[in-house]
C-alpha cells in the first residue's frame, strides 16, 4: 500500500511514528526494485501539555516501566522466600526449587505489572488535572489542539514550534523523542 500511495500521490514527507518508521525501513528493497523514489520520512511529534512544575510521567510508558520495576522488586525478594521455603520446609532440592520458583514467578510477573500499572495510573490521574489525561488516554488521542491553542494563546504556538523543530532534526538523526509543554491552567495572552 505504501508503495502505491507514494506513486500516485507523491508526497513531499511521510509524517511517521517509530513502528511506522521500522515497517517503512524493509520497504526499501521495494521501492529500490520498482525505481520509486519516496519522499523523506519526517518523525511525527510526540508531546503532552503539562501543569509547570509537574514531574509525574507524561507517557504511558513510563507508567508501565515503575510498574516493571516495582514487580522485579517484589517479585526478586518473593523468589528468595519461596525458595527458602521451598528448601527449608518442603525439602525439595536446591535446583528443582530454584525451577519451580522460578517458574512460579514468571506467571504471577505479568498479572503482578498490569494490576500495578493500573494502581500507578488511578494515583496519577488523582494527582493531575483532568485535562492532562483526558478520560484517561494520551493527548494526542484526546485534547483537541484548537482547545489548547485558545487557552494558551502564541507562548504555546512558539513553544509547539519550538518542539517541533527540535524533534525534526533529532528525528531526522533516528533520536525519536517526546516532548512535554508545562503551562499554567488559565494562563493565556489576553
Amino acid at each position: 500500500r505504501s508503495l502505491a500511495q507514494d506513486w500516485l500521490l507523491r508526497p513531499a514527507a511521510v509524517v511517521i511514528g517509530p513502528g511506522e518508521h521500522a515497517y517503512l525501513r524493509q520497504l526499501e528493497p521495494s521501492y529500490a526494485a520498482m525505481g520509486l523514489e519516496r519522499g523523506p520520512l519526517v518523525p511525527r511529534l510526540s508531546a503532552t501539555v503539562t501543569p509547570v512544575g509537574w514531574s509525574g510521567p507524561d507517557t504511558a510508558g513510563d507508567v508501565d516501566e515503575r510498574a516493571r520495576e516495582l514487580a522485579d522488586t517484589f517479585l526478586a525478594a518473593t523468589g528468595e522466600r519461596l525458595r527458602e521455603l521451598l528448601v527449608r520446609q518442603a525439602g525439595t532440592a536446591a535446583p528443582r526449587a530454584d525451577e519451580l520458583a522460578a517458574r512460579r514467578l514468571g506467571r504471577w510477573r505479568p498479572g503482578l505489572t498490569r494490576m500495578l500499572a493500573g494502581e500507578l495510573r488511578v494515583l496519577e490521574s488523582a494527582r493531575i488535572p483532568a485535562w492532562v489525561r483526558p478520560l484517561g488516554r494520551r493527548q494526542e488521542r484526546a485534547l483537541a489542539a484548537l482547545a489548547a491553542l485558545l487557552l494558551w494563546g502564541n507562548d504555546f504556538l512558539a513553544a509547539v514550534a519550538r518542539a517541533s523543530d527540535e524533534h525534526l532534526e533529532l528525528g531526522m538523526k533516528g533520536q525519536w523523542s517526546a516532548f512535554g509543554f508545562p503551562v499554567r491552567e488559565g494562563d493565556n495572552d489576553d
